[in-house]
């Protein structure tokens, strides 16, 4: 049996979008995306609304952190102006972030959109799907 090919839109993961106005809380969704270069490095910014009932706990978080590992780039997530690092899963446990809380991902490094690409697929998929990091890394090439 064949995998589907799985096809990105032109410019995928680089340009400025605004969240739908859907109104759901549930859908988690990105609130704003950007990408500057500072330093000759990379900075990717993205917020996402948390839609998992039960918030994020142990299993979202580790897949959060299991992401985060799968990449060179260093990721800070942000709630209320309390930050952790994505590579920690007490870090990430300790921000208490329920449902419908707004987490604030900054990505610096030289993969650093490439790696936003990959949690927003997470976030999409409300946590359903792994991230498979060679799907992400294959993109990088397919910019328009």
């Amino acid at each position: 049996m064949e995998k589907p090919e799985l096809a990105l839109p032109p410019g995928a993961g680089v340009k400025v979008t605004e969240a739908p106005s859907s109104g759901s809380v549930a859908a988690p969704r990105p609130a704003r995306t950007s990408k500057d270069k500072v330093g000759g490095r990379v900075v990717a910014q993205n917020t996402f609304i948390l839609g998992l009932k039960d918030g994020l706990h142990a299993r979202p978080a580790t897949m959060i952190v299991r992401t985060a590992q799968c990449f060179a780039s260093q990721t800070v997530v942000e709630k209320d102006g309390a930050q952790a690092n994505a590579r920690s899963i007490l870090g990430l446990l300790g921000l208490a972030a329920g449902r419908g809380s707004r987490l604030k991902f900054t990505i610096e490094g030289p993969d650093a959109v490439v790696a936003m690409d990959a949690f927003r697929a997470l976030f999409e998929s409300d946590f359903t799907r792994a991230v498979d990091k060679d799907i992400f890394l294959n993109f990088r090439h397919v910019k328009t």
